[in-house]
């Protein structure tokens, strides 16, 4: 049984694979495939990885591996694969030791007989503008009352974008790990066709629904999402504020062709790393393929428009009110209903609370 670790890196399709992977457990199944999510929460009932980024604690991991070995025991002889999804494990600071980690447990395994991890890369350029909106202002990752700028956000992430020495880190020896380019999984369809093609999965016209879940936002709403966020000082989830949006039908108003990550910054990633690019591909296919020869995308940068952002907050206290007027005549319904003994006791309430205000 092969233990496949999908390391990521996020704004690679990760987010759709997962999603495809948790609805699709029966399908995997006829497979031969096992997902076990990013905490092992789908194999372990109380996993010790509470937190994505979690995978990066060694002690935890060791725990976490135990428990997936004891529960995968009983039924291994119909598993072939066992995959692990976790664009944080492309994150850490300490990526040697949880290699090591790995590997060690697939060393001492009683099931697993091989390892393989799996690293998709993108070009500096073009991740940067994705990332800034997910992990910057849809996802507030900071502390204090303020959203990341976007060169800010460039200057602490760019250990991420040294891909050779990422590379290197989950390396460790010829044949443990594959790296993909994102533009190869995207001749292909995206990051379900390309899995659906390694583990020899037929592709079927539903799986289709699972590559825009997690689409991610346009320019103006991801600055709604951030206006939000930044009234908070410690870490914001998107879905504090995301939920309201999608409820009230709020839809994109700004135009496409806009960027929060300026084109001189952009380029100037691109000029970074064009070399050391050029030798990763070199070094990995033979060839200097792997990232696409594009110029950079030249755009112009985001200019705020409070227009739009007025027109989204009539659209959200629009919904609200809607929302409080039907909960307003459920509640009625059901004081109709109970034969008037809500009223009653709103009745009582009321006197009570009038009682106090008074003396």
């Amino acid at each position: 049984m092969k233990l496949v670790v999908h390391v990521g890196m996020g704004k690679t399709g990760t987010s759709a694979l997962q999603y495809f992977l948790d609805s699709e457990e029966k399908e995997l199944r006829r497979n031969g495939i096992v997902y076990v999510g990013t905490r092992l929460q789908n194999a372990i009932k109380d996993t010790p990885i509470y937190h994505q980024g979690d995978v990066n604690r060694v002690s935890l991991l060791e725990r976490g591996l135990s428990l997936l070995e004891k529960n995968l025991s009983r039924g291994a002889g119909s598993i072939k694969s066992v995959v692990w999804s976790n664009e944080a494990f492309s994150m850490g600071y300490n990526p040697r030791e949880v290699v090591r980690c790995l590997i060690d447990f697939v060393d001492s395994s009683e099931i697993f007989t091989s390892i393989k991890f799996l690293l998709v890369l993108r070009r500096q350029d073009e991740w940067v503008e994705s990332a800034y909106k997910q992990w910057a202002m849809k996802h507030k990752t900071n502390h204090g009352r303020r959203i990341m700028t976007p060169d800010e956000f460039v200057d602490n992430n760019i250990r991420l974008l040294d891909y050779n020495k990422v590379v290197d880190d989950w390396m460790y020896d010829e044949g443990f790990l594959d790296v993909v380019s994102y533009d190869d999984v995207m001749k292909q369809g995206g990051m379900i066709n390309f899995f659906c093609e390694r583990f020899s999965i037929d592709y079927k016209k539903s799986f289709d629904g699972y590559k825009n879940v997690h689409e991610s936002l346009g320019v103006s709403l991801s600055k709604m999402v951030s206006l939000y966020n930044r009234g908070f000082e410690e870490e914001v989830l998107p879905s504090a504020f995301l939920d309201v949006i999608k409820d009230a039908g709020v839809e994109e108003l700004s135009e496409s062709n806009e960027c929060f990550v300026s084109f001189s910054t952009r380029e100037r990633l691109y000029h970074k790393f064009y070399e050391d690019n050029k030798s990763l591909s070199l070094r990995l296919r033979g060839d200097e393929g792997f990232f696409s020869e594009r110029p950079v995308r030249e755009v112009d940068d985001y200019v705020f428009d409070p227009e739009v952002f007025v027109t989204y907050l009539s659209m959200i206290c629009g919904n609200q009110q809607r929302r409080i007027e039907n909960l307003n005549k459920r509640l009625h319904r059901i004081e109709g209903a109970k034969g008037g003994l809500f009223s009653k006791r709103k009745a009582f309430f009321v006197k009570m609370f009038r009682k106090i205000f008074r003396g």
